[in-house]
């Protein structure tokens, strides 16, 4: 079995206790972590601000060692949230991410939810009762980040899983920071609140999602959630929000890609259903959406 195909198979293990909130992976207690992934080195970085926050740093080895700090400040800054009953470190072992920073020369700031969970409005967990601040957090690493590791502010893109996801859609909205690209995996709107400018925007999905569906399927986990927004519900209020076309579909194999294009500003909103996917993080030997969103955003 590829390992690929192994951590995906570990990624819907933890899914399915997120919803009961006992997943427990702890970061570890010195600022330098140790993470399975070659050519890269892995930090905590305090991230300033009410609370105890921090955020998991990826770099490349490689340009630590030898960029200037005039490089360093140049690089591309990629934010990722992870689900609800998740945690930064175990974030780091899903998606590929910790590679991006070491092939792109960017920066991969793994963030770290309150209780392993964002307030992205109605869900999810301690971060949503508590009514935590985690658009201001963000900002906050954003800022933080960039100056204290070396990365271009201007140049930050954002991607969640599932209660990253909600977040996502969120900071769209209401953070300081206008994101050169955003992708919600397994996601929904749950902040009431509708994007206004224009960012480059993917949205994946599965069709055999049942904790946040498509379509009018209800959500198992309502219970523990709420009420959710279908997923191909709220990426279609982002196409209308930037001023998109109608839409255009293609088949490609087992996934079904819906792209509005150019919107406003001539971004692309982009919405892949992916068949037989369970509510996991995209990303095995058939479809990649890290790949996705970074072919989407102009990386190659």
């Amino acid at each position: 079995m590829s390992s690929k195909r192994s951590a995906t198979r570990a990624l819907r293990s933890v899914v399915a206790l997120t919803v009961l909130g006992v997943v427990s992976v702890l970061p570890a207690c010195s600022d330098q972590v140790a993470i399975d992934v070659q050519g890269v080195d892995a930090r905590w970085v305090h991230i300033p601000g009410p609370g105890d926050r921090e955020a998991l740093v990826v770099t490349s080895s490689e340009d630590e060692a030898t960029s200037s700090a005039g490089a360093l400040a140049q690089r591309p800054l990629f934010v990722v949230l992870h689900g609800a009953g998740q945690d930064a470190q175990l974030m780091t072992t899903f998606g590929g991410w910790s590679d991006v920073a070491r092939d792109q020369h960017a920066v991969t700031a793994f963030a770290q939810g309150v209780d392993k969970s964002f307030n992205a409005g109605t869900c999810c967990g301690t971060a949503s009762v508590r009514k935590i601040d985690d658009v201001a957090y963000l900002d906050r690493l954003i800022a933080t980040v960039s100056k204290e590791v070396g990365a271009d502010p201007a140049r930050v893109y954002m991607v969640g899983f599932s209660n990253g996801a909600m977040m996502t859609y969120r900071y769209l909205c209401e953070g300081s920071v206008h994101l050169l690209g955003a992708a919600s995996l397994a996601g929904t709107n749950v902040s009431g609140c509708t994007p206004t400018r224009p960012t480059p925007f993917l949205q994946v999905s599965g069709t055999k999602d049942d904790i946040v569906p498509i379509g009018d399927t209800p959500s198992v986990a309502v219970a523990q959630l709420g009420p959710l927004e279908p997923g191909d519900r709220a990426v279609r209020q982002v196409a209308e929000a930037f001023s998109c076309p109608p839409s255009r579909r293609t088949v490609l194999g087992a996934v079904t890609v819906t792209t509005w294009s150019p919107c406003a500003q001539g971004v692309t909103v982009r919405f892949d259903v992916v068949a037989g996917l369970v509510h996991m993080y995209p990303f095995d030997g058939s479809y990649s959406a890290t790949q996705q969103a970074l072919a989407m955003w102009g990386f190659r």
